[in-house]
């Protein structure tokens, strides 16, 4: 289980933090991030992410993904833009307002930091609004279940790549 940390913000937004420490070099880690791919094969909430725009824009790389989820018997369809800072370490991502989108506000980013010797720290933290009014419990389990799986998918992914490396 990873570490983090739900802070209610009204009836349908939920602001979180979480952490995880990951025994593998910072680029399985980015790798690992970036595969959009594998949040709809490990993610149980994850039903679809499509790959729509990526470029490399000087320092940076540029993403965009749509995203499609089923949340507690409700479809949402959202969009997002990334931007990886490589010398910043850190990954930003927000709503792309190009696109109609389910949700009311969604932004966050990732961060690497070092850890321990041999390991990365992956910080995450975003904020969402969804729209949709739910009770407490559902917002904090499904929030909590989502990101546990995701960043235990990632710590897993990168793991299993530097184990690969020679």
């Amino acid at each position: 289980m990873v570490d983090a940390t739900l802070a209610p913000d009204g009836p349908n937004r939920v602001k979180v933090q979480a952490q995880v420490d990951v025994h593998a070099d910072v680029d399985a880690v980015w790798a690992a991030v970036i595969d959009f791919d594998a949040r709809v094969r490990e993610n149980w909430l994850v039903d679809e992410a499509v790959v729509y725009a990526s470029r490399r824009d000087g320092d940076q790389f540029r993403y965009g993904v749509r995203w499609g989820l089923s949340v507690a018997g409700v479809d949402v369809v959202y969009h997002t833009t990334y931007a990886l800072d490589r010398d910043r370490e850190q990954l930003e991502w927000s709503l792309d307002d190009e696109y109609a989108n389910d949700l009311e506000y969604a932004r966050g980013h990732y961060r690497l930091e070092p850890a321990d010797e041999g390991y990365v720290r992956v910080v995450y933290v975003f904020e969402v609004a969804s729209g949709h009014v739910a009770p407490l419990w559902l917002r904090r389990r499904l929030t909590k279940r989502g990101v546990n799986a995701l960043l235990s998918s990632i710590r897993d992914a990168a793991e299993r790549a530097h184990r690969a490396q020679p």
